[in-house]
């Protein structure tokens, strides 16, 4: 929590050798946001900064890059 509201950070792990494109959306901010994820890595992306809520569902939803 900072001084102004929570951020809402979703933490994605791709366990593939294949890299993944992502659109992750929560019921709090259901504007779509697009992050690659390379392969047998992890990556975050913050969806709202400063946001009233503290808990957040978050939906992410991937589709694996062809080699």
């Amino acid at each position: 929590m900072q001084a102004y509201g929570y951020n809402h950070i979703v933490h994605i792990r791709d366990i593939c050798a294949a890299a993944a494109d992502c659109v992750v959306t929560t019921d709090v901010n259901p504007e779509p946001a697009s992050v690659a994820v390379a392969g047998k890595s992890e990556t975050e992306i913050n969806t709202y900064l400063g946001s009233p809520a503290r808990v957040f569902t978050p939906k992410v939803t991937c589709a694996m890059r062809a080699r």
